[in-house]
């Protein structure tokens, strides 16, 4: 016989070798006549499938075969309160007994959503809930038709009513009489019809409540306090604006502003007998005014016209006209002839390497001389900027530059770099020019090397089949070249104006905000009511400046010069400043239209520059040195051209940063400060209203962010 102390260990010994038999001596969960087994108890009938979990095992809510809520798996019914459930094929709906469910298979009527005699509601699947359940925003029953919005659901109970809203609670909601976007009971209804006191809709069984738009109730003191409370936000003052009406209405104004001022320099150019033609009149703002403003021979002016307008910005004095041309001239450089496919794709017979030695000698004495005047010795390093279309092509007369300068600057490399940088500037083409003398160019302009040709072939194939004459564009490219040029401009333009409206509507959301957690009485909070006045003036400070702006400088905007004599000064001024006044919105666009304009012709004109090649060998005939020599002042003048366009390009640029620069400092800055502000010292517990509270809400639905269940709402 074994002792009483080995049976325990011998017990947990069979236990874990052989649980399932263990297991298994268990009585299992099932119906019985007491009701439902659970384990060594009986529960009642009732309990089973009832919404509640009553046994260890959940077996009573189950919904496997043969468990609480499926104890019929043939019926197709949830077996609620573990009774039998019928269901109606027709409409779907399950019945407790089989006499309702042929009843419905036979009738047409709407389903049948009454139970308990009338006291209780019924959903689809059969489970009767509390009639104050049904659409009160918890689901109750399992398929979801107490909180349903379909045709005779718990929320649409009365869908034959007319104009009839939610049914919350499973009561019948109408429209209040005189206050049609209430949806009210109908004893408020009756009330308000009767009195014609359309308030009386808003009332709710308890005393400090306050009903919504949409027939729920709220607490009073939650009207008008800066959080939507309401599920239709009715009991917050909507803000009707979002941002993505804001970004096409700012579309909209940048496009329609560029289009102004392109329009009118098409008609300018079109109409000689314009507001802006006049034979006394030149803007020393624009290019070649005799081609814009061609005047009659014999009248009045015209000597003033015949002088182009490039040798007084740029006279040719200013220029080192031999020592380029002594660069410019193939004959001074070691030349090798180009491949046959790289001489049809680029149109160019020879590739130059170095200077001759002799004529080294004689370049460095004119670049010694060409050192001691700044301007000369800017416009030598610019013209060839400009003048080689890559910087492989630039390095060839920058390398010679270069050593020159090292020996001026005792070989110190950094010297020379800052004295390019003194005398060139900071700009794009000087940046080339270091670039080209740098030991490992960029890969830009790497890029720019290997690409050239096939840009050079696919360039000549274009002007032939536009028939394209010589230094002229075809009206297709300028409209090419045109859009290319606006395309990043567009998207700054378009930031700006989606900043300055943006800052206007916050000003709104500030001010809305205000005035509904003061109760229409914003005074009463001071530092709100400031904050909210800052920023209205820093905006009106704003618009002021820009006012400033385009009515000072009208006439560089417009491009309307006047000489002294001219007798259409005084209207024609006039007419331009006010003109400036009213389009003052509109005028920063205008501006930058100016700027592309002239950036756009500039890149052509540049190619021109950089396309305009000498004959490709030695000029053996004097008709053939004529060419040569008029082909070189032909690319003086392009230069000029080119230095021109970029002045004026570079003056709309700058216009246009003032208006960038002042909303940027005056405008968005003022907001954001208003916007710290709110945030550290409005929402803090000793203020009588929570100002940040109701401008987040806002702002959320603004940005189209829900305040509800929402990830980034949280």
């Amino acid at each position: 016989m074994p002792s009483q102390r080995t049976l325990p260990i011998v017990a947990v010994f069979l236990v874990a070798v052989f649980p399932n038999c263990a297991k298994s001596s268990l009585p299992a969960s099932h119906l019985a006549t007491c009701g439902w087994v659970c384990g060594e108890e009986c529960m009642v009938k009732s309990m089973i499938c009832d919404g509640y979990e009553a046994c260890d095992d959940n077996s009573d809510e189950g919904k496997e075969p043969h468990q609480g809520c499926n104890l019929f798996p043939d019926s197709g019914c949830y077996s609620y309160k573990g009774e039998r459930h019928y269901k109606c094929e027709r409409s779907g709906e399950c019945f407790s007994s089989q006499r309702d469910a042929a009843k419905c298979e036979d009738s047409t009527g709407p389903p049948v959503r009454e139970c308990d005699g009338g006291e209780r509601w019924k959903c689809g699947d059969g489970r009767c809930v509390e009639r104050g359940q049904v659409c009160d925003g918890v689901q109750h029953c399992e398929d979801g038709s107490d909180e349903g919005r379909q045709p005779y659901d718990g929320c649409n109970s009365f869908p034959d009513q007319a104009g009839s809203c939610y049914s919350w609670g499973g009561e019948l909601f109408t429209r209040c009489p005189g206050m049609l976007e209430v949806c009210t009971t109908m004893e408020l209804a009756m009330v308000a019809n009767s009195s014609r006191e359309v308030a009386a809709c808003r009332r709710c069984s308890e005393e400090d409540g306050w009903r919504c738009n949409d027939g729920r109730c709220i607490k009073e003191s939650e009207f008008r306090n800066g959080i939507p409370d309401c599920q239709d936000n009715s009991d917050e003052v909507d803000l009707e604006i979002e941002w993505f009406l804001i970004f096409v209405s700012t579309v909209i104004t940048v496009s329609f502003g560029l289009g102004i001022s392109f329009l009118c320099r098409l008609l300018n150019r079109k109409n000689l007998h314009n507001f802006f033609h006049c034979n006394f009149c030149s803007s020393s703002k624009r290019c070649k005014v005799q081609q814009y403003n061609p005047s009659s021979p014999g009248h009045r002016g015209n000597d003033i016209l015949k002088k182009p307008e490039e040798d007084t910005l740029f006279p040719s004095d200013d220029i080192p006209g031999d020592l380029i041309n002594m660069l410019e001239d193939q004959a001074n450089w070691e030349t090798k002839k180009k491949g046959r496919i790289m001489r049809q794709m680029t149109g160019e017979f020879f590739s130059t390497s170095n200077l001759k030695s002799q004529i080294i000698l004689e370049a460095k004495r004119n670049y010694v001389l060409v050192h001691n005047d700044s301007i000369r010795y800017y416009h030598l390093y610019m013209y060839f900027a400009n003048r080689c279309s890559t910087v492989k092509e630039l390095a060839k007369v920058t390398n010679h530059l270069f050593s020159w300068e090292m020996e001026m600057h005792q070989h110190n490399k950094l010297e020379v770099i800052k004295c390019w940088r003194l005398h060139l500037g900071c700009s794009s083409l000087t940046s080339n020019i270091i670039n080209s003398v740098s030991d490992e160019p960029s890969f830009y302009s790497r890029c720019g090397t290997t690409f050239y040709p096939l840009r050079q072939c696919l360039r000549s194939v274009r002007r032939s089949l536009l028939k394209a004459k010589p230094k002229e564009d075809s009206a297709p490219h300028k409209v090419i070249t045109l859009i290319y040029f606006t395309l990043l401009p567009f998207v700054g333009a378009s930031l700006f104006y989606f900043e300055l409206i943006k800052n206007l509507v916050y000003v709104h959301i500030f001010w809305s905000a205000l005035l509904d957690l003061s109760r229409d009485k914003p005074l009463e909070h001071s530092f709100e009511f400031c904050l909210v006045l800052f920023s209205f003036l820093s905006i009106s400070t704003t618009q002021i400046l820009f006012l400033v702006y385009s009515f000072y400088y009208a006439e560089d905007i417009f491009e309307v010069g006047h000489d002294e004599d001219c007798e259409k000064v005084p209207w024609k001024i006039i007419i331009c400043k006010m003109l400036s006044i009213i389009l003052s919105p509109l005028l920063p666009c205008y501006v930058l239209a100016n700027h592309v304009y002239y950036e756009a012709k500039m890149s052509r004109t540049r190619r021109h520059l950089q396309t305009m090649n000498d004959p490709p060998e030695a000029p053996i005939s004097e008709d053939e040195h004529r060419m040569k020599v008029k082909n070189q002042k032909e690319r003086i003048k392009l230069y000029k051209n080119t230095c021109q366009l970029e002045t004026k390009s570079l003056l709309y640029r700058k216009l246009y940063s003032y208006y960038r620069v002042t909303s940027a400092v005056l405008d968005s800055l003022t907001v954001i400060v208003v916007l710290i502000l709110l945030m550290f010292v409005t929402g803090r517990g000793n203020r009588d209203i929570n100002l940040i509270v109701g401008v987040e809400h806002r702002l959320a639905a603004f940005f189209g962010i829900s305040t509800r269940g929402s990830v980034v709402a949280e």
